[in-house]
Order: C-alpha cells, then sequence, then structure tokens
C-alpha cells in the first residue's frame, strides 16, 4: 500500500502545531512542540499557538507568524531572517542567542522575557532595520543584548535590564524610557526625539544634558499647570480656570493618577505609558486616539467616548463604564464604544456595559 502520508516539511510542521495546540489545551493526541536544528522557508502560520514550545537551533526565513502566542517558549540560537512577527506575544519566553534580521516585530509584546545574550541584529546597522515600532519590553531582561539599528519607536522599555546592552543607533523616538538603568548601556547615536524619561538621578546622569530630556521636563512641567487650571474650572463650574484640551497631540510618561479630568478633550491624541488610575473622566473624550500602555484601573469613565480609539496593552481593572445619571432624565448616558478597537487589554472587575461589548473589538483582551 502507498504511503499517503503528507512530505512536505511545512505540511508536517503544521501538524506539529496542531498537536501542540491540542497539548496545550489538554486535548487527545497533543504533543509538546520541540524543534531542533531545523530550517524552515517561506512559512505561512499567522496566529499559531507556540506557547512552552522548545526551539533550538532552528531558522526560519521570509515567513509569516503575525499574532501568534510564544508565551513561555524557549528559544536558543535560532534566527528569524524577513519574518513577519509583528503583534506576536512572546511575555516570559526564555530567548538565548536570538537573532533576527530585516523583520517585522511592531507591536509585539516581550514583557518579563528572560534573555542571554539576548536579542541580536548581528547584521551590519543600515541592513538590519528590525521594527520593534510599539513593542511592550516592560521588565524584560535584556542585559548584553546586541540591538544595534534598531527601530524601537513609541517602544515601552519600563523597568527593563539593559546591563552591558548594544543601543547604538537605536531609533527610540517616542518610547517609554521608565524605571530603566542606561549607566552601562552603549547609547551612541541614540534617537530620543520625543521620548518620555523618568525624572530621577539616575536618568539625569546619562540624559540630563541631551535636548530631548530637557524638552520633556518643560513640557511635563506645563501639562501639569493645564491640569491645574482644569480642575479649578471643574470645581467652579466653568466660571474659573480653563477647560483643558489635549487633541491631536502627544502624551506620554505622565502620571495623571486621582486627578479630576472631566471633560477633557483627548481626541486623536497618542497617548502612552500615562496613568489615569483612580482618575474621573466622566464624559471625557478619547474619540480616535491611539493609547497603548497605560493605566485606567479604578478610574470614574461614565459616559466617557471611546468612539474609533484604539487601546492596546493597557489596564482597566475595576473601572466604570456605567451610565451617567442626568439631572431631569430618565435615561443614562451610556459611555460610547462605536467601533473602538482593545487588544491585550485587561479589564478584571470593570464594570462594562453590554453596549460596549457589542460595539466595540476586543482582542485577546482579559474581560470582566
Amino acid at each position: 500500500m502507498k504511503d499517503k502520508s503528507p512530505k512536505d516539511p511545512a505540511m508536517l510542521l503544521r501538524q506539529r502545531f496542531a498537536q501542540h495546540a491540542n497539548y496545550m489545551n489538554k486535548q487527545p493526541n497533543g504533543a509538546r512542540l520541540i524543534l531542533s536544528d531545523e530550517r524552515y522557508l517561506r512559512l505561512d502560520m499567522p496566529g499559531s499557538n507556540l506557547e512552552s514550545a522548545v526551539i533550538y537551533r532552528c531558522m526560519f526565513g521570509n515567513s509569516n507568524f503575525s499574532g501568534s502566542r510564544f508565551r513561555g517558549a524557549e528559544m536558543v540560537e535560532t534566527e528569524f531572517n524577513r519574518c513577519r512577527l509583528d503583534h506576536c506575544d512572546f511575555k516570559g519566553a526564555v530567548m538565548r542567542g536570538i537573532r533576527i534580521v530585516k523583520s517585522d516585530m511592531k507591536k509585539a509584546a516581550f514583557q518579563n522575557v528572560r534573555t542571554q545574550k539576548a536579542i541580536s541584529t548581528e547584521v551590519s546597522i543600515a541592513q538590519s532595520n528590525v521594527d520593534f515600532s510599539n513593542s511592550d519590553f516592560t521588565g524584560a531582561d535584556l542585559s548584553g543584548a546586541s540591538l544595534g539599528g534598531a527601530i524601537m519607536r513609541g517602544a515601552n522599555l519600563t523597568s527593563v535590564n539593559l546591563d552591558w546592552a548594544n543601543l547604538a543607533n537605536v531609533d527610540l523616538s517616542g518610547a517609554c524610557i521608565r524605571d530603566t538603568d542606561f549607566a552601562n548601556v552603549n547609547i551612541e547615536g541614540v534617537n530620543l526625539d520625543g521620548a518620555m524619561f523618568s525624572l530621577d538621578d539616575a536618568n539625569r546622569a546619562v540624559f540630563g544634558d541631551h535636548p530631548a530630556f530637557q524638552r520633556f521636563e518643560s513640557d511635563l512641567d506645563s501639562l501639569h499647570q493645564t491640569i491645574e487650571e482644569h480642575e479649578a474650572w471643574v470645581k467652579a463650574e466653568g466660571r474659573a480656570g480653563t477647560k483643558a484640551s489635549f487633541h491631536n497631540r502627544p502624551l506620554m510618561n505622565v502620571d495623571l493618577s486621582d486627578r479630576n479630568l472631566a471633560g477633557v478633550d483627548f481626541s486623536n491624541a497618542r497617548i502612552v505609558g500615562c496613568r489615569f488610575d483612580r482618575a474621573v473622566l466622566v464624559s471625557a473624550n478619547f474619540a480616535g486616539a491611539e493609547i497603548s500602555f497605560s493605566g485606567f484601573d479604578g478610574a470614574d469613565a461614565r459616559a466617557l467616548n471611546f468612539s474609533g480609539a484604539e487601546i492596546a496593552t493597557s489596564s482597566f481593572r475595576a473601572t466604570n463604564f456605567e451610565g451617567l445619571k442626568v439631572a431631569g432624565y430618565a435615561a443614562r448616558l451610556m459611555a460610547n464604544f462605536d467601533k473602538a478597537q482593545f487588544q491585550n487589554c485587561e479589564f478584571t472587575g470593570a464594570r462594562l456595559p453590554q453596549s460596549a461589548l457589542e460595539r466595540a473589538t476586543f482582542t485577546a483582551c482579559i474581560m470582566p
């Protein structure tokens, strides 16, 4: 009898991926994925579940893993060359000697990644072009990483271990640099335009004379004055102070926890690494805003407008989105979630009305 089993390597690998998914879901016919000394070209496997997989000394070229999950995976001396790894989840992965060449890593999540000789873009700077734009590295260990020439625009580098890492000529424009020590990091030629810093002694020692740091500190002082004027406006019911507007403006690495931001216009703003915990956001307008790496835990968000907003990797634990009771009206004024998009967000304990669930898109989110 002729053997009809598939011989195509890509087809065989898809079968192994499916067995690994069964293994992770504790289903029959499951087997943990272990790849060793294998080479694959032109794979098209977006959205794959590779959590806890073991990948040793492998090479993937011109392949599409967009939106795949590598949580807790162990990857050693493996190369991704000209691959799509955008929106991938690498949280908690162990990555040793990983080489990434000319690959798209936009909006990938690297929280608490552990590395040794970390992630490397070992080709020349002019050719590497590895794009980590808007990726989240919160708590990652990138000690010794060679990231020279990488694009990390808008990336979150909060509490990252960068001891002896090479960030020469890296584009960190708009990145969030908070609670991270750059004392032993090569930052020659780094682009810090629009970056967000911690205003602590460690950052001042490294970046204090840099124009980007000085602009950030000045802008932060001005912003807090604007918020104080707005709170006076709210308290006086419009008879004093000035209503705040951040329409179409960047708002980065700002702690607005416990502030009264009722009615503030954040429409079309780019909001990165900000804290709104326990803030009053009643009737605040975030229509069309791009929000990432931000926290709204415990906020009063009644009648808030999120229409058309894109929100990624943000927290809404115990946030109140219930309807706002308006004097003289029987119906409550509801929050507007029309066409809002949430990705990798947490809503544990949030009071989220059914209308929000029906009108918005929630991808890879932890729901109430």
